[in-house]
């Protein structure tokens, strides 16, 4: 699967390429993000504006036929079929946005539990680094302690070396024990820097996964408004059939009044 660009214009091309090539496919989200390797997230309003757009092209078609008593009857037929068209449109915009708003909705709740997740292990991180900060400073002190007197020591006993002879491996062993706790020491401190440096990352992921959930959760919050304003156009529908419905009535009766008339004379 090849990822397209994500713009008005290739993700409209991708809508009239699927009308052409599957006029029994509805158009949503999910299907133009499997065609266009991305997610459904991704074209959501784009392509919500693109089934805005084309209902407005049918309700213009629709407000654009002219009536003559001539073609009434063709013309209650024609608008009855719009009229369903248009119906069937909104119901099915309607579900699918509900689908999508379910799976954003799952979506959030995926985050939030691996927000809480990341939470509980940066707690755990923060308590294990404290508890790590506090005998690292309790081993310092310790070493520090030991190597001054190891210091104290060395000295005295390279002052007295002469005098009380002692054994040249005797003062090796104590230069050598002396350099380990310096290792000691050094191996504490990297490992207070690793540690450190994985709170910081945790920090960082709960971080972008937050601004995810809000961008998430205000993308649900829109469907919301835009399935609000879909029923109210299909009652603005069925009103305008009903309407429409009566006129043709009206009109057809006033031109079978007229034929009637003329035959009379």
């Amino acid at each position: 699967m090849t990822k397209k660009r994500i713009d008005r214009v290739s993700v409209f091309a991708e809508c009239d390429a699927v009308v052409k090539d599957l006029p029994n496919e509805r158009i949503t989200s999910r299907l133009i993000g499997t065609r266009m390797g991305v997610s459904n997230t991704a074209v959501y309003k784009l392509v919500k504006q693109w089934r805005e757009e084309a209902k407005k092209a049918q309700e213009e078609l629709i407000s654009q036929t002219q009536m003559s008593s001539k073609f009434v009857g063709a013309l209650l037929t024609e608008v009855d079929a719009r009229v369903t068209e248009m119906r069937q449109l909104d119901e099915q915009e309607s579900t699918q946005m509900s689908q999508e708003m379910d799976e954003m909705a799952e979506q959030v709740g995926t985050l939030e539990a691996e927000i809480i997740s990341l939470r509980e292990q940066l707690d755990g991180r923060t308590i294990e680094l404290a508890t790590a900060n506090e005998k690292l400073e309790t081993q310092n002190k310790d070493l520090n302690d030991k190597l001054e007197a190891k210091g104290v020591e060395l000295q005295g006993m390279t002052k007295d070396y002469a005098k009380a002879q002692v054994k040249a491996e005797a003062y090796d062993d104590l230069s050598k024990e002396l350099a380990d706790l310096k290792a000691k020491a050094e191996d504490l401190v990297g490992q207070n820097a690793t540690l450190q440096a994985k709170q910081e990352a945790t920090a960082m992921t709960i971080s972008n996964l937050e601004a995810s959930n809000a961008d998430n959760i205000a993308q649900r919050n829109n469907a919301q408004e835009a399935l609000a304003l879909v029923n109210a156009r299909l009652t603005d529908a069925q009103n305008a059939l009903q309407t429409k419905t009566l006129e043709c009535a009206t009109l057809e009766a006033t031109i079978g009044n007229k034929a009637d008339s003329t035959e009379a004379k």
